[in-house]
Protein backbone atom coordinates (compact mmCIF):
# COMPACT_ATOMS: atom_id res chain seq x y z
CA UNK A 1 0.00 0.00 0.00
CA UNK A 2 2.90 2.46 0.68
CA UNK A 3 4.27 2.22 -2.72
CA UNK A 4 1.27 3.06 -4.22
CA UNK A 5 0.31 6.13 -1.96
CA UNK A 6 4.05 7.12 -2.70
CA UNK A 7 3.33 6.69 -6.77
CA UNK A 8 0.37 8.24 -6.24
CA UNK A 9 2.17 11.20 -4.37
CA UNK A 10 5.11 11.83 -7.22
CA UNK A 11 2.17 11.91 -9.98
CA UNK A 12 0.31 14.45 -7.48
CA UNK A 13 3.19 16.22 -6.77
CA UNK A 14 4.74 16.19 -10.57
CA UNK A 15 0.99 17.91 -11.62
CA UNK A 16 2.04 20.90 -9.15
CA UNK A 17 5.08 21.31 -10.12
CA UNK A 18 4.83 21.70 -13.69
CA UNK A 19 1.92 23.87 -13.53
CA UNK A 20 1.97 27.68 -13.59
CA UNK A 21 1.96 29.49 -10.19
CA UNK A 22 -0.93 31.27 -11.24
CA UNK A 23 -2.72 28.35 -12.33
CA UNK A 24 -2.28 26.35 -8.84
CA UNK A 25 -5.26 26.16 -7.10
CA UNK A 26 -4.24 26.27 -3.93
CA UNK A 27 -7.25 24.49 -2.26
CA UNK A 28 -7.19 21.86 -4.21
CA UNK A 29 -3.59 21.73 -3.43
CA UNK A 30 -4.78 21.14 0.25
CA UNK A 31 -6.72 19.14 0.09
CA UNK A 32 -4.75 16.85 -1.45
CA UNK A 33 -2.09 16.89 0.99
CA UNK A 34 -4.35 16.58 3.60
CA UNK A 35 -5.56 13.24 2.11
CA UNK A 36 -1.96 11.95 1.62
CA UNK A 37 -1.10 12.85 5.22
CA UNK A 38 -4.42 10.95 6.50
CA UNK A 39 -3.18 8.01 4.15
CA UNK A 40 0.40 8.19 5.50
CA UNK A 41 -0.80 8.28 9.17
CA UNK A 42 -3.10 4.58 8.77
CA UNK A 43 0.04 3.13 7.70
CA UNK A 44 1.99 4.56 10.83
CA UNK A 45 1.53 1.56 13.23
CA UNK A 46 2.53 -1.01 10.47
CA UNK A 47 5.48 0.49 8.70
CA UNK A 48 6.18 3.51 11.04
CA UNK A 49 9.75 2.60 10.91
CA UNK A 50 9.92 1.78 7.34
CA UNK A 51 12.46 4.90 5.66
CA UNK A 52 9.68 5.12 2.70
CA UNK A 53 7.15 5.70 5.67
CA UNK A 54 9.32 8.51 7.00
CA UNK A 55 10.61 10.23 3.86
CA UNK A 56 7.00 9.97 1.99
CA UNK A 57 5.50 11.80 5.40
CA UNK A 58 8.54 14.13 5.26
CA UNK A 59 7.87 15.16 1.60
CA UNK A 60 4.45 15.42 2.50
CA UNK A 61 4.86 17.74 5.50
CA UNK A 62 7.40 20.09 3.27
CA UNK A 63 4.58 20.24 0.66
CA UNK A 64 2.31 21.86 3.19
CA UNK A 65 4.98 23.83 4.10
CA UNK A 66 5.13 25.63 0.34
CA UNK A 67 1.58 26.52 0.28
CA UNK A 68 1.36 29.94 2.13
CA UNK A 69 4.65 30.90 0.35
CA UNK A 70 2.58 30.42 -2.98
CA UNK A 71 -0.74 32.31 -1.73
CA UNK A 72 2.33 34.83 -0.85
CA UNK A 73 3.17 34.59 -4.27
CA UNK A 74 -0.39 35.16 -5.96
CA UNK A 75 -0.84 37.85 -3.86
CA UNK A 76 -2.70 40.33 -6.43
CA UNK A 77 -1.32 43.28 -4.66
CA UNK A 78 2.46 42.52 -5.25
CA UNK A 79 3.86 44.69 -7.94
CA UNK A 80 6.88 45.42 -9.50
CA UNK A 81 8.46 47.05 -6.64
CA UNK A 82 7.78 44.26 -4.55
CA UNK A 83 9.04 41.84 -6.72
CA UNK A 84 12.52 43.85 -7.09
CA UNK A 85 13.16 43.74 -3.48
CA UNK A 86 12.48 40.06 -3.61
CA UNK A 87 15.18 39.70 -6.64
CA UNK A 88 17.55 42.08 -5.34
CA UNK A 89 17.22 40.32 -1.74
CA UNK A 90 17.64 36.72 -3.42
CA UNK A 91 20.49 37.99 -5.32
CA UNK A 92 18.89 36.62 -8.54
CA UNK A 93 16.60 37.68 -10.96
CA UNK A 94 13.54 36.00 -12.55
CA UNK A 95 10.33 36.59 -14.94
CA UNK A 96 7.83 36.23 -12.08
CA UNK A 97 4.47 37.82 -14.83
CA UNK A 98 5.66 35.15 -17.41
CA UNK A 99 2.43 32.02 -17.83
CA UNK A 100 5.28 29.76 -17.35
CA UNK A 101 7.07 30.49 -14.08
CA UNK A 102 6.13 27.30 -12.34
CA UNK A 103 7.10 26.15 -8.56
CA UNK A 104 10.33 24.00 -10.42
CA UNK A 105 11.20 27.64 -10.57
CA UNK A 106 10.62 28.53 -7.26
CA UNK A 107 12.84 25.67 -6.23
CA UNK A 108 15.65 26.46 -8.51
CA UNK A 109 15.29 29.97 -7.61
CA UNK A 110 15.65 29.14 -4.07
CA UNK A 111 12.38 30.85 -2.89
CA UNK A 112 11.87 28.51 0.00
CA UNK A 113 14.71 29.71 1.74
CA UNK A 114 13.17 33.12 1.48
CA UNK A 115 9.61 32.17 2.48
CA UNK A 116 9.98 35.00 5.28
CA UNK A 117 11.08 37.75 3.26
CA UNK A 118 8.34 36.91 0.49
CA UNK A 119 5.95 36.76 3.30
CA UNK A 120 6.65 40.21 4.44
CA UNK A 121 6.49 41.92 1.08
CA UNK A 122 3.26 39.82 0.23
CA UNK A 123 1.73 41.67 3.72
CA UNK A 124 3.04 45.27 2.88
CA UNK A 125 1.54 44.60 -0.84
CA UNK A 126 -2.03 43.68 0.84
CA UNK A 127 -1.46 46.84 3.12
CA UNK A 128 -0.34 49.17 0.25
CA UNK A 129 -3.38 47.58 -2.09
CA UNK A 130 -6.15 48.69 0.61
CA UNK A 131 -4.85 52.07 0.72
CA UNK A 132 -4.81 52.40 -3.32
CA UNK A 133 -8.50 51.08 -2.63
CA UNK A 134 -9.27 53.22 -0.50
CA UNK A 135 -7.43 56.43 -1.90
CA UNK A 136 -9.33 54.95 -5.25
CA UNK A 137 -12.64 55.34 -3.60
CA UNK A 138 -11.81 58.56 -2.11
CA UNK A 139 -11.26 59.73 -5.53
CA UNK A 140 -14.46 58.85 -7.18
CA UNK A 141 -16.60 59.86 -4.61
CA UNK A 142 -14.75 63.41 -4.45
CA UNK A 143 -15.02 63.80 -8.27
CA UNK A 144 -18.76 62.85 -8.33
CA UNK A 145 -19.15 65.40 -5.57
CA UNK A 146 -20.47 69.11 -6.59
CA UNK A 147 -18.66 71.81 -4.34
CA UNK A 148 -20.22 75.26 -4.20
CA UNK A 149 -17.72 77.64 -3.08
CA UNK A 150 -19.12 80.98 -1.46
Amino acid sequence: RIWSISADWESCWHKYREKSISSLNLEEMEASANTFTKSIAKLRRAIGTWPIWKNLRERVEQFKQLLPLVQDLRNEGLRERHLNALKKNIGRSFDFSSDSFSLNDVFSLGLQHHANTIAELSASASKELAMERSLDELEKCWSEMDVDIV
